[in-house]
């Protein structure tokens, strides 16, 4: 693997409880700050670095997904409630499995907190399993922290106090990890360690391993046999597209669109990590409110952009439909002469109403027959929702209990799930079996 293709995964896992209101909170954000102004001087970091932050009190929730620098924006950190730390270990390691792949560099953390876990229980459970993610942690702590306290020593020996976060201070701080990462991406070589998940267990246990050469920094050789299989290959590609329907009503508006946004993100993820889905998955979003439009085209993975979603109106699911079948009819490759064409598409509908543009919507569903051919799978958010809507579209349809960002993250790390087994198989004419669904979600009959 080139060395570039390595992705070095950099998590910020911040205390937003009661204790970090203030200048606690202010330092951090500021840091974050001044750390991205270095990252994005230097060459090598801007090629492989990916940023997240999840926050804790309460519960833990991930504001922004692996990033890249120049795509990062500093969100707002609002504080409040108590310290669920032992939480916040669990949701990181569930991050790492999800969204760090196979040959990518190991995942550095810095953790930022100002009080004791108040999930003692939890805490205990989880730090004794972090060491086998065996990430490169930093821990910066507060002033209501005593750098002696055990806890502290449990999760990492690398310790900060937390009034050492001020520009000048980075500014003079000796070139180390801690506050210099664009030194740090310099340095990579065989002697830091990439991550490998290991399938020898039950589950998939992770593993981190030295390379076991040093990392080519210069173009791969080719051998002869390959270009002759290369030149063997047709340029035209078969692909499999996928359509997203999102209901962005007003009843959306909030949480739930913030965790469709980051479930989109989390999807596109995962897909890039999946070497058979990178070749074949097509990506397009439409979105309905008052009126529906296609705010994606159908776009290979590695171009994909997703705009910032807005919720508003009412939800005009039956106009939904009909922009999705003439997307469909002009996107979709069908057969030819020459070529087979595309797969069958698949669309995944989510919604947490009922349409209200109920005439159109009842002139759309009886001409689906443009669709008849596509796999759709349609999932009802929330107790609002009208499932036997959906069931008019098609037999496919689950139900979530809530709209939080947990099931709506559930649900689209589902929807990766299913698509990577789909582009696995699809070529093989093998049966194809989705998924479970996740835990909490009921397949409506």
């Amino acid at each position: 693997m080139k060395w570039t293709d390595r992705k070095l995964p950099i998590y910020f896992l911040i205390d937003c409880s009661d204790s970090m209101t203030g200048e606690p909170i202010d330092n951090v954000r500021q840091w974050v700050e001044v750390l991205l102004s270095q990252l994005t001087d230097d060459s090598q970091a801007l090629e492989i670095a990916r940023l997240s932050i999840i926050t804790f009190n309460d519960s833990a929730r991930q504001i922004v997904t692996p990033t890249k620098l120049m795509e990062f924006n500093m969100p707002q950190l609002e504080t409040g409630g108590s310290c669920a730390l032992g939480e916040a270990l669990r949701f990181f390691k569930d991050c790492v499995k999800r969204e760090v792949c196979n040959g990518d560099w190991k995942p550095i953390l810095f953790m930022f907190i100002n009080s004791q876990p108040s999930d003692k229980e939890i805490f205990n459970r989880e730090v004794k399993d972090l060491e086998n993610f065996s990430a490169e942690i930093t821990l910066v702590y507060g002033s209501k922290i005593q750098r002696e306290m055990p806890f502290l020593n449990q999760i990492t020996d690398k310790l900060i106090p937390m009034n050492s976060l001020s520009p000048d201070f980075i500014s003079k701080e000796p070139k180390t990890y801690y506050f210099d990462l664009p030194w740090m991406t310099r340095v990579l070589d065989s002697t830091f360690p990439i991550y490998e998940v290991s399938s020898n267990a039950v589950g998939n246990s992770v593993n981190l391993k030295k390379s076991e050469s040093k990392v080519n920094l210069s173009k791969p050789s080719v051998k002869n046999s390959d270009i002759e299989k290369s030149k063997a290959v047709s340029n035209y590609q078969r692909r499999l597209p996928v359509y997203l329907l999102i209901d962005c009503s007003a009843s959306m508006f909030g949480e739930p669109i913030v965790a469709v946004q980051q479930g989109i993100e989390l999807l596109l993820s995962d897909l890039k990590c999946d070497p058979q889905a990178l070749e074949t998955v097509h990506l397009s979003v439409i979105t309905f409110d008052n009126e529906a439009r296609q705010i994606v085209p159908l776009t290979e993975l590695m171009s994909f952009n997703l705009p910032e979603l807005q919720a508003h109106g009412q939800t005009a699911l039956g106009e939904a439909l009909h922009v999705l079948k003439d997307c469909v009819a002009h996107e979709v490759r069908k057969n030819t002469a020459e070529h087979k064409g595309d797969w069958k598409p698949i669309i995944f509908l989510l919604t947490d109403g009922y349409p209200t543009d109920k005439d159109v919507f009842q002139n759309e569903v009886q001409d689906l027959d443009s669709l008849r051919a596509a796999n759709i799978i349609a999932c009802a958010a929330g107790a609002r929702s009208d499932t036997t809507f959906l069931k008019q579209i098609t037999n496919n349809v689950l139900m979530m209990n809530t709209v939080s960002q947990g099931d709506m993250m559930s649900f689209f790390a589902w929807a990766s799930s299913s698509l990577s087994l789909m582009s696995d198989k699809i070529s093989t004419g093998a049966p194809i079996n989705l998924p479970a669904p996740p835990p909490g979600f009921t397949v409506v009959p």
